[in-house]
């Protein structure tokens, strides 16, 4: 699924039933998150084992669930601290190849006042 660039992912910081499916979660983002399922961001689960992630996304039409189960491995998913992390769209497909995308630093933003 390809998402715009300016879209905003949130990773829950806790495990989650894996059993829910698009309204459990979107209970989930409105109880536990404080957000509004609706606003267009991607909210992304993981179970116990982090082996399973599933995440919801509203593209204005309705919801799209996407369930990803690892065949060997888990997922690489740090302790975070708050209720939910705010990820970039490119942290989440590395998060989804299995990488560890938390240690990955992005080149700096260079600006310059002359090129030459």
């Amino acid at each position: 699924m390809n998402f715009p660039s300016s879209i905003k992912v949130y990773l829950a910081t806790t495990h989650c039933d894996m059993r829910k499916s698009i309204d459990g979660l979107a209970w989930e983002v409105q109880s536990r998150f404080d957000m509004d399922v609706l606003d267009g961001a991607v909210f992304v689960f993981y179970n116990r084992n982090k082996d399973k992630l599933k995440y919801i996304y509203y593209d204005g039409t309705g919801f799209c669930l996407f369930y990803k189960r690892l065949a060997k491995g888990r997922f690489k998913i740090p302790s975070l601290k708050n209720d939910c992390y705010q990820m970039s769209e490119a942290q989440l497909r590395l998060l989804l190849e299995g990488a560890e995308w938390h240690k990955i630093k992005p080149n700096c933003k260079q600006k310059y006042s002359q090129m030459f």
